[in-house]
């Protein structure tokens, strides 16, 4: 940090980006195992919802102030939340094994 004193805030601000971007996606990780077996057992649906929800109003926040550093992270985070959330919603009605005890009537 020391080395990079004069652009040290768009150091961290680029860190926190990437960082921000890498926790939306990291719940996609079950996605493969998802298809493969054509069950949404393995996914939360919870998590992908708080995932999507928070990455929709970190994005309108970030239209509001106009940060480009939380807009992009937050909108990619937003367009995997969605992702996340169809893949549970198609593999939940169309998947081979439901989930026992889901509290979720979709």
């Amino acid at each position: 940090m020391l080395c990079l004193h004069s652009r040290r805030a768009l150091f961290m601000r680029i860190v926190a980006d990437v960082s921000d971007i890498v926790l939306y996606a990291s719940p996609l990780t079950i996605w493969k195992k998802v298809v493969t077996t054509k069950s949404v057992e393995y996914m939360p649906f919870w998590l992908s919802l708080a995932v999507l929800c928070n990455g929709i109003y970190w994005t309108i926040y970030a239209l509001v102030q106009f940060d480009i550093f939380i807009l992009v992270s937050n909108g990619v985070g937003a367009i995997f939340g969605a992702i996340q959330v169809g893949l549970y919603a198609y593999f939940y009605v169309n998947g081979e094994d439901q989930v026992q005890n889901s509290i979720l009537p979709i």
